[in-house]
């Protein structure tokens, strides 16, 4: 109960009275997984994000299948620069949910950015959704393109999606 009243204090932008309420939740039962990851959240949104790991840190211990949580321990990881960590928390989430086409386009850009654009282009060659018309999906897969040495291709998605941006 505690926990649900602090998700909807939370939907009001009042993150300190949440966090209030998850913190008395686990006064009440330690092993809260959902508690442990909306306070994660929670700290996220503040900007802690070390505090925002330990919490989700401690809700994937309880719930190794929580993927709020490591979707949520993914981003923490790569706001505080870890993109090793990043990749891996998204990469267990794509264990757990293979479909999440998202998840797969956010680990893509992980790759590309440390240099693995083979492994970033099979990630974006198996989304399959709308979501490969997006912007964001095409202006990757051309730069995935060009550093994997297909840059004739590359380079073509990319002036397409530049002539589409100023259409």
């Amino acid at each position: 109960l505690l926990t649900r009243l602090g998700i909807a204090i939370a939907a009001q932008k009042r993150l300190a009275e949440a966090l209030h309420c998850y913190q008395q939740a686990l006064v009440l039962d330690r092993d809260h997984a959902e508690a442990w990851t909306q306070m994660g959240i929670t700290f996220f949104l503040r900007n802690d994000p070390g505090s925002a790991e330990q919490a989700l840190q401690t809700a994937i211990s309880l719930n190794a299948e929580d993927t709020s949580a490591l979707r949520h321990l993914a981003l923490v990881s790569l706001r505080m620069g870890n993109h090793p960590g990043a990749a891996a928390h998204f990469e267990r989430l794509l264990i757990l949910t293979p479909d999440d086409e998202h998840s797969r386009l956010d680990l893509a850009v992980i790759l590309l950015s440390s240099q693995q654009a083979d492994l970033a282009l099979q990630h974006l060659g198996a989304i399959n959704s709308t979501l490969r018309e997006s912007s964001k999906f095409r202006f990757y897969h051309g730069l995935a393109l060009q550093q994997s040495g297909a840059h004739e291709q590359g380079d073509a998605l990319l002036r397409e999606l530049a002539k589409l941006q100023t259409d």
